[in-house]
């Protein structure tokens, strides 16, 4: 059984806050993410398979552009390359 866990406005990639006034919340969206918990107790640890809810930030979402390096939240697939809009532009 798999158990959830709703982290609220965390970013489940990285856990800073997104809500609303941190700076994060405009590029936020809604995700999920395995997760493993770990209870330590003496010398035996026991581990949890755990679904994590919550937000993922826009410095999680983002691509690295194919041609120019730079991260990205707005791109293009081409031949397999992810473009960004302003490689796209200039093609």
């Amino acid at each position: 059984m798999t158990r959830v866990i709703d982290i609220g406005d965390l970013c489940t990639h990285c856990g800073r806050d997104t809500s609303l006034g941190n700076g994060l919340f405009v590029n936020r969206i809604p995700s999920g993410s395995d997760a493993k918990l770990v209870l330590t107790s003496g010398e035996n640890d026991i581990e949890i398979q755990v679904d994590v809810n919550g937000y993922m930030c826009a410095d999680c979402q983002s691509v690295e552009c194919d041609q120019c390096g730079e991260l990205t939240l707005d791109y293009d697939i081409d031949n397999s390359e992810i473009i960004c809009s302003d490689c796209m532009g200039k093609r």
